[in-house]
């Protein structure tokens, strides 16, 4: 298990600097992957996760294929043997990989075997309950049987009745689910 963790190097590193460090890896069991303020394609990303039931998050990253974001559920589509799985944006940027199709391709994927933390940030108002409810539903009791979290967070310029009928919808589809509690989905950071 390898860490970057000297602040001279990750506060100073470029962005692109996984694409400089990947021609160098080439026996690697990846377990953890994190990423602050990185650029990298989806061939990158689709060689990192290649190992079952390893942990993604992305601070503020670009995940790329010919120059165009790629969408979450693609990414998610990549890598069925994740346990985590969070994006994570600065709220002012405008950089977001949930499209109007996201919540809908979530609830057509068929479950996650490992997925025990599910995140995704700076979502806009197209991202739809009830599609977010049947991906919860696939996907809130995993082959180990513990129950998966999750949790969504959108942008500032959501209206808050927006927000007020998501959590209505979520919280009252998921009430009929065994051994889901409330503190197993979170809204903007709350339960």
């Amino acid at each position: 298990m390898a860490y970057l963790r000297d602040p001279d190097i990750t506060e100073k590193a470029p962005s692109n600097s996984i694409s400089i460090l990947l021609p160098k890896i080439f026996n690697y069991r990846i377990k953890f992957l994190g990423f602050q303020n990185q650029e990298l394609t989806f061939q990158e990303y689709k060689y990192l996760t290649l190992n079952d039931k390893c942990q993604v998050v992305f601070t503020d990253c670009k995940i790329t294929e010919n120059k165009f974001i790629v969408p979450a559920e693609k990414l998610l589509q990549a890598s069925p043997n994740l346990c985590q799985f969070s994006l994570y944006f600065d709220i002012n940027k405008e950089l977001s990989y949930c499209t109007s199709l996201t919540s809908k391709k979530l609830a057509e994927f068929p479950p996650f075997k490992y997925l025990k933390h599910f995140v995704l940030y700076n979502l806009s108002g197209n991202f739809n309950a009830l599609h977010f409810v049947e991906f919860i539903k696939k996907n809130y009791q995993n082959g180990n049987g513990s129950c998966a979290k999750f949790g969504v967070s959108f942008k500032e310029n959501v209206s808050h009745q927006f927000i007020q009928n998501f959590k209505s919808v979520v919280n009252s589809s998921v009430i009929s689910m065994k051994d889901v509690k409330r503190e197993h989905i979170f809204f903007n950071g709350q339960t």
